[in-house]
């Protein structure tokens, strides 16, 4: 079973994406902003898969759960998530390493997608999709 730790401050959105993903057999860790991810991320740092959305309320960002989790687990598959895009791509671009992006809104399958590009090029397997839209 995949470890997924997702980050998304919009609460319907967490849930649905969740939710998803503990149907196709991840075990999945919700966080609500940066600060409880970093949390999430120094208490176990064995996750397979970190999926965040960029903009959320806190002092620290997706972008910066991103650099921290390479920091403790260079070999974790990360998607980046925003509906966007102002400096977004410089800092992407900043990352030492690559990482995959959605953009907002995207439907189920994409990110099943991006998750599986993300977790192949880290050498993990992932599964299948459902076309639901989430902004």
């Amino acid at each position: 079973m995949k470890r997924l730790l997702f980050v998304e401050d919009e609460e319907t959105i967490r849930f649905l994406v969740s939710e998803f993903f503990r149907d196709e057999d991840y075990e999945v860790t919700e966080a609500g902003n940066a600060d409880d991810a970093m949390c999430f991320l120094r208490r176990s740092p064995t996750f397979d898969i970190l999926v965040t959305d960029v903009q959320m309320p806190g002092s620290r960002d997706g972008l910066d759960v991103v650099a921290y989790a390479r920091a403790i687990s260079p070999k974790i598959a990360i998607v980046v998530v925003s509906g966007y895009a102002d400096r977004l791509f410089e800092r992407l671009a900043a990352l030492k390493q690559p990482c995959e992006f959605l953009s907002k809104p995207f439907n189920l399958s994409e990110m099943t997608n991006s998750i599986e590009r993300a977790t192949s090029a880290r050498g993990l397997v992932t599964a299948t999709s459902h076309g639901l839209l989430i902004n």
